[in-house]
Formats: structure tokens, C-alpha cells, sequence
């Protein structure tokens, strides 16, 4: 992913470059010819993406990351299903919410790895998700590990469509404002990688983690605040 804090500076150079043009033609009485062109000297690097949801799950998809949409009510049962049919040996459980469905289903698992252990899965949730990279966004206010690189050779991560944004911008101002203005620990970001299989068996590893992102519809009538 490219680095959030570099800056290229050859955008403001192009923009003032257009301002000057358009300032000399002005003076000399010249008729600018492309209106358009005075109209989006201040326009977005970035345009609006009409259907952030959408825009995101195209982009992380063909980035090799699994996407397992999902409602309120159905979100555990899909989750024990997935557990059970990939055989995990041990799951991290980072939420005592997603813990007690996975001892009320008999499904093995652990609620904390050292630092040189690993687990088959790892639950963990999100609520950064970036729609125009199809990057997923960590923070230690969600999980207690400063990285979710090397817990598990799958990455299940649990989020919701509200957390989908335009860009790191929108994303973190959000945060602030749900936070009452105070900094949103971001600690890392992700983005899928494709995953090859041998014999059918996906040849995941915990440094390069398969990603199966549960995301949740904000569309149900009762919402439980499980990966807020």
C-alpha cells in the first residue's frame, strides 16, 4: 500500500501551473478556450465513489481476499460453519463476544498467543475498511496485538458496511467524531493477497495470512455492536 504520509507535490505544481496560464491569458485580453479547465483547477484528487460498499468488495476481491456477506442474524451461524468446515485445530478469539459462540459450539480455541505462536485462525475485527485499495485497517482499540500479521494462517475479520470509506481522511475524522475528538489508534493496514492451493489446500501462511472478511449489512432492524 502506498505510504499515507508522502505527498506528491507535483500536483500543486500542475494547479498552479494552470492558475498562471489562465491568470496571463486574463491580462493580455487572450479568450481562454477551455472553460472546463478554470471550473476543476479545485477539484478532488480523489472523485466521489457513487457505491463505497461495492467499490470496496470489487477491489478487495480481486486483490485475492474472500468476502462472506452476512447479516446480524446469520453472522455466527456463518462464522461456526466456516470454523468447522476448514477443520481449524485452534481459532484466537479476540472478543469474548465471538468466544462464547465458539465454546457454545464445541469449536477449539484459544483467547491469547505468545509471541512465537500461531494459530490455524484468528478472529479479529475491523471498522477501516478503504473502498478505492480494498485495504482493511487495524487498531489496537479493536485488538489487544499491535499487529495481526503472524497471529493466524487465516485472518477472519468481522466488519460492517458503515465502516467502508472514501479514504484514510474520512475514515479517521469519523473516528474522532465517534470518539469524542480524541486519536484513532490505527495501527496497521492490510490489503488481500492472492493465495495459492495445492491439492486444494489454500497454502496460507501466518506472514501472509489468508483474509476472509465477514461483512455485515447495516440494513437489519436489529444490529448487534459486535465489531464496533
Amino acid at each position: 500500500m502506498a505510504d499515507n504520509n508522502q505527498f506528491d507535490s507535483s500536483i500543486l505544481t500542475e494547479k498552479e501551473s494552470i492558475r498562471q496560464n489562465i491568470r496571463n491569458a486574463l491580462s493580455n485580453k487572450m479568450e481562454v478556450v477551455n472553460a472546463e479547465l478554470d471550473m476543476n483547477i479545485n477539484a478532488d484528487v480523489y472523485q466521489p465513489i457513487p457505491n463505497l460498499v461495492a467499490s470496496f468488495v470489487e477491489k478487495f476481491r480481486a486483490a485475492g481476499g474472500l468476502y462472506v456477506p452476512c447479516t446480524n442474524q446469520d453472522l455466527v451461524s456463518v462464522l461456526i460453519r466456516l470454523c468447522k468446515s476448514q477443520k481449524y485445530g485452534n481459532v484466537l478469539s479476540t472478543s469474548p463476544f465471538f468466544s462464547q459462540y465458539l465454546e457454545k459450539y464445541q469449536v477449539p480455541y484459544v483467547t491469547a498467543i505468545s509471541a512465537v505462536e500461531s494459530a490455524d485462525a484468528a478472529v479479529v475485527a475491523s471498522n477501516v475498511l478503504i473502498a478505492p485499495t480494498g485495504s482493511v485497517g487495524f487498531s489496537q482499540a479493536l485488538n489487544v496485538y499491535p499487529s495481526v500479521r503472524g497471529l493466524a494462517r487465516d485472518l477472519i475479520v468481522i466488519s460492517r458496511e458503515r465502516c467502508v470509506f472514501q479514504d484514510l481522511d474520512d475514515a479517521l475524522n469519523f473516528q474522532m467524531r465517534k470518539n469524542d475528538n480524541k486519536a484513532f489508534p490505527l495501527t496497521e493496514f492490510l490489503l488481500p493477497t492472492p493465495i495459492e492451493k495445492v491439492d486444494g489446500v489454500p497454502q496460507s501462511t501466518p506472514v501472509n495470512p489468508r483474509i476472509i472478511l465477514f461483512l455485515v449489512s447495516d440494513h437489519d432492524a436489529q444490529v448487534q455492536e459486535s465489531a464496533d
